[in-house]
């Protein structure tokens, strides 16, 4: 209420969507985003929520139209990405007062939307988020990949593989993480690959420690008496062939042959110059071929009694003229046969 006359005995009240403060001479208009209902009113009070009083002096709220939101009285746009549908009467069809969201796959691209638009083929809604609602336009998802359906919406699928897509940035995304599988499998087999021939190459390795274990004098020359398998170094092996070229070699004490034997030398003797340099009568000069081969039990009775045994050469090159692979089996068998070079 005021008065605007002195001496005045009562005071006036003021109209609807105006109002006055005590002891005022006269009523003021309820500012924007406010308003006042009754007459005689001392203050306006604010807008409810989803309503506005645009105007000063208003006696009521009107409802916000559909896409635009309340604030702070005033009917303002839904910003792009949300929207706001007409209100219902007699439903509570929006009740939150704020504007909802597009859902994802859906967008709102200008100001003051009342609904959201879907998303084109084989495209995808962007805005606050890769995969978040809200979007405010809408991208294509790149060549190989498709539009996610169900929990996947959103998104571009691809094989094996979920990119979140944002623009030019979702495409080197993608790129980069196919090459990166690509070349995750090209390094696993290069991996295998390499990891079996070490582990050949150490079973090799192995296989020859253990055959050249057995290449003393003593463990050679009993292996071969008895037929057994011997390992040799490769060393041995080497020299063995330049040693094979020699047409003759003489040993004349028990020592001198098996050290002859473990390196792989070709041992002859003829059987006179043998019975000449034994010094004993165990055969006859006239008894000893001139080249000789004899059993395990004559080698190790003769080895006891004389200083020298004697292998053909002309045995041994003639039918195997590669020896190197033959060496041990030839010697072995040697041992146990009476064999000659017209045997053969």
């Amino acid at each position: 209420m005021y008065s605007d006359a002195r001496g005045a005995t009562a005071c006036t009240d003021c109209d609807a969507g105006r109002y006055s403060i005590p002891e005022s001479t006269a009523c003021s208009d309820c500012p924007v985003g406010t308003y006042s209902a009754a007459r005689g009113a001392s203050d306006c009070r604010p807008c409810p929520m989803d309503t506005g009083a645009p105007n000063p002096g208003m006696d009521q709220c009107v409802h916000c139209v559909a896409g635009t939101i309340g604030s702070e009285g005033v009917c303002v746009p839904c910003p792009a990405g949300t929207y706001m549908p007409p209100v219902c009467e007699n439903c509570q069809h929006i009740t939150s007062g704020v504007c909802e969201p597009c859902e994802a796959g859906t967008y709102a691209s200008k100001p003051g939307s009342t609904w959201c638009e879907d998303c084109g083929a084989n495209s995808i809604a962007v805005g606050n988020g890769l995969r978040d609602s809200g979007g405010t336009h809408c991208v294509s998802c790149p060549n190989g990949s498709l539009a996610g359906e169900g929990d996947l919406l959103g998104v571009c699928v691809m094989p094996a593989i979920i990119v979140h897509v944002d623009g030019w940035s979702g495409v080197v995304v993608a790129l980069v993480a196919s090459l990166g599988s690509i070349a995750l499998i090209m390094a696993s087999v290069v991996f295998v690959l390499w990891w079996r021939r070490s582990q050949r190459r150490r079973e090799a390795l192995q296989k020859l420690e253990e055959a050249a274990a057995s290449t003393s004098a003593a463990r050679l020359l009993a292996c071969i008496a008895v037929g057994e398998a011997c390992g040799v170094k490769r060393s041995a092996m080497r020299t063995f062939k330049d040693r094979l070229l020699l047409l003759e070699r003489r040993y004349t004490g028990y020592e001198s042959l098996i050290e002859a034997v473990a390196k792989g030398d070709t041992v002859l003797v003829r059987g006179s110059w043998l019975a000449e340099q034994s010094g004993r009568r165990m055969r006859r000069r006239q008894d000893l071929p001139d080249e000789a081969f004899w059993t395990p039990d004559e080698l190790r009775a003769l080895i006891n009694h004389v200083p020298i045994v004697a292998v053909s050469y002309c045995w041994l090159h003639p039918v195997h003229p590669d020896p190197l692979g033959e060496t041990l089996r030839i010697l072995r068998r040697a041992l146990q046969l009476r064999l000659s070079c017209k045997g053969e």
